[in-house]
């Protein structure tokens, strides 16, 4: 015989889930639960419209930049200018040793006056020839010596002027003077170094005018030549407009990358040669979901965002693409017509006052 089950035990939970539907509710799901969202700012995804940018990592370079070399050799006398220098076009920088120089400059000029003496003696000499001759008193090969004379003391002035102009030029290589008006970036040689031709001395730039230089794979350096936009974003956040963009014809044959220079506007404030900054360019395929950097929420090495429905806040891990300014790709993680909320502290604080109150 079977044992007799009070009828109650059925019942009850029949009954609870009559008066469910009768009321036209269901039970909240498990793990789930409803949050006020009222007063939470939040930021419908939508996909970006216009074409695809990446972001890229280069270097700050000045347009006019130089390394100044000796030209000739000697020891360093003196050192008038250091680095961060502002300098003018032909001012001073350095001067060096000029004992073999100014020798060579005595020699050539001394050389020079010996010359001039022999022209004179040979033009005196090819006069009276000249006279002679005409008298018939001397054979035609005197006359022409003489004329051979004088034309090789020509020659052997003209020589000498040229020697005493080179001894010059060494001379004034012993000073070392600034191309252009700028800014010392760096120091080669300390006062009392002995220095040879060819040898850096002081490298210089003109911060007035600034460029970006970067390496870019074959393929998105195809697509910068067709689309000729670019902004530059510096660590502060500020935007730079590019005025112009020069893509160079050749590729890299170790590297397989194509340097592509951007020019900046003049006057830059914060931005000096040698700084890494971050150029967007153009790149293939569509933007995709961009959010706000200000949105994301960093847990070691987890990104989230605060994914807000109706009357629910949930916090959703996703997977970032490149970064675009103050914005940054989504991969994977979200999708359009989804709202986030555009405070995550006033998104975690809502969850936080939620599961106090029960």
């Amino acid at each position: 015989m079977r044992p007799f089950v009070p009828i109650q035990r059925f019942l009850v939970p029949a009954l609870f889930a009559l008066v469910l539907s009768a009321c036209g509710k269901e039970a909240a799901p498990v793990g789930k639960s409803t949050v006020s969202t009222d007063g939470i700012a939040v930021i419908k995804l939508v996909n970006a419209t216009g074409g695809n940018t990446r972001q890229w990592d280069g270097v700050v370079e000045a347009v006019t930049q130089a390394t100044l070399s000796a030209q000739t050799s000697g020891r360093v006398a003196e050192l008038l200018v250091d680095v961060n220098d502002s300098v003018t076009a032909g001012q001073v920088l350095a001067r060096f040793s000029n004992v073999e120089q100014r020798s060579g400059q005595n020699r050539a000029r001394a050389g020079l006056n010996a010359a001039q003496a022999q022209l004179i003696e040979a033009e005196a000499d090819y006069k009276r020839m000249t006279e002679i001759y005409g008298k018939r008193l001397i054979s035609k090969a005197q006359y022409d010596q003489s004329l051979a004379r004088r034309d090789a003391a020509r020659a052997m002035l003209a020589a000498a002027r040229a020697q005493l102009n080179e001894s010059a030029q060494q001379l004034d290589y012993t000073v070392v003077r600034a191309p252009f008006t700028g800014v010392i970036g760096h120091r080669h040689v300390e006062a009392g170094e002995t220095v040879a031709p060819g040898q850096a001395i002081f490298s210089m730039n003109s911060p007035g005018q600034l460029r970006v230089r970067l390496s870019l794979p074959q393929a998105e350096a195809g697509v910068l030549e067709q689309d000729q936009t670019a902004k530059i974003f510096l660590d502060s956040g500020q935007e730079i407009a590019v005025e112009s963009i020069v893509v160079f014809p050749d590729a890299d044959p170790d590297t397989h990358t194509v340097t592509v220079r951007l020019t900046l506007p003049a006057a830059i404030v914060g931005m000096k040669p040698g700084m890494t900054v971050k150029a967007v360019l153009p790149a293939a395929g569509e933007q995709g979901l961009l959010i706000p950097l200000s949105t994301l929420v960093q847990r070691s090495e987890v990104t989230s965002v605060y994914v807000v429905a109706l009357n629910s806040i949930r916090l959703r891990q996703i997977r970032l693409g490149n970064r675009l300014g103050n914005q940054v790709q989504v991969l994977s993680g979200l999708r359009a017509g989804e709202s986030i909320a555009a405070d995550p502290l006033a998104a975690n604080i809502r969850l936080s006052e939620q599961q106090a109150s029960k």
